[in-house]
């Protein structure tokens, strides 16, 4: 599965900055233990491209204003439960413009 959540938002000039963790993880039965490198495998590889689409997206058709921070930086995971939950980890922060300007806020 891959899960995402927005954990932060910054406001600057003219742009939002917002900070997300996503997850893409696969559960192991205990009997495909020897199987969690394969898991691993998957899921990391899965995880580079959710990072890819976003980062291209960006490169050719919207404009400069928006972008994602690079390197992202994953980290790998296994959480024990009546399962494994094996996967990775990251924080992902996305850049989108804000003009901050008075003229867009619906005031009545």
């Amino acid at each position: 599965f891959l899960y995402a959540q927005v954990e932060n938002a910054e406001i600057g000039v003219g742009f939002t900055e917002l900070q997300y963790r996503i997850i893409v993880a696969d559960l192991v039965i205990e009997q495909q233990l020897p199987n969690l490198d394969i898991v691993y495998t998957d899921t990391l590889l899965i995880m580079q491209d959710c990072i890819a689409s976003f980062y291209n997206s960006n490169q050719s058709v919207v404009p400069v204003q928006y972008g994602i921070g690079m390197p992202v930086q994953c980290s790998p995971f296994t959480a024990s439960y009546d399962n494994l939950l094996t996967g990775w980890d990251c924080q992902m922060n996305i850049r989108v413009p804000n003009a901050l300007e008075l003229c867009d806020i619906p005031i009545t």
